[in-house]
């Protein structure tokens, strides 16, 4: 799985890159069909004069993409907060790509091989 990393308004530490590449690795034990996983690191201030640090992970998969959007006091917690979130997302998006119920293609496949045999009839 290819992690991409982006921040805005401050720059990213090697520290920091290592934590990300360890959380977001681990998503690959959930499902192998993760292609690739783009965070979005961003600093902010409030209204207060604080900071705001928001993560945002997006993991390109089979079907529509997961997204989870976190902030936090620091960055370490906003990643650590996009990570349940994220574990859940995989495995219903998991679960309903695996569990999908094929049995109207095979309606569809017996009306198909009847269409092309009548077909098939007629030009003899």
């Amino acid at each position: 799985m290819d992690i991409i990393i982006g921040c805005k308004n401050f720059e990213l530490t090697p520290s920091l890159r290592t934590y990300i590449e360890e959380k977001v690795g681990k998503l690959a034990n959930y499902w192998d069909r993760i292609i690739r996983a783009r965070v979005e690191l961003e600093v902010d201030k409030n209204k207060r004069g604080g900071l705001i640090h928001s993560a945002i992970v997006t993991l390109e998969v089979p079907g529509p993409d997961i997204r989870v959007q976190e902030e936090a006091g620091d960055m370490h917690a906003a990643i650590d907060l996009t990570m349940p979130v994220l574990e859940r997302q995989i495995k219903k998006a998991k679960n309903k790509l695996e569990h999908t119920d094929w049995r109207h293609m095979d309606k569809a496949k017996e009306k198909f091989r009847q269409w092309y045999e009548r077909m098939r009839g007629n030009n003899k």
